[in-house]
């Protein structure tokens, strides 16, 4: 996987784990889609926690600023987070019921 001279790792947000957080790096997305997903949040260096992926994987949903957010794999896919090379913060997704 790419780095950055910061030892942060570029990934697709659909491949956070539960529990993992990143940053908004950029978004693969044009027209009226990327404007929906800027206006919900997803903002460049906005964090996001990943927090739990339905039984057959896919929708997962995503805290964004907030608000819980649930993506399709396909559309996290296209959306492109910093990730720390550290253990993602299990806490934040214990805090919403599953």
């Amino acid at each position: 996987m790419p780095t950055t001279s910061f030892q942060e790792k570029l990934l697709a947000l659909s491949a956070l784990k539960p529990g993992e957080r990143g940053r908004i790096a950029f978004l693969h997305y044009g027209g009226g889609l990327r404007q929906r997903l800027l206006d919900l949040g997803f903002l460049p260096e906005t964090e996001v926690t990943a927090l739990w992926r339905s039984p057959s994987g896919d929708p997962q949903a995503y805290l964004v600023r907030g608000t819980v957010i649930a993506l399709r794999r396909e559309e996290g896919a296209q959306i492109i987070v910093k990730q720390k090379g550290e253990e993602g913060d299990l806490e934040a997704a214990q805090t919403f019921p599953r």
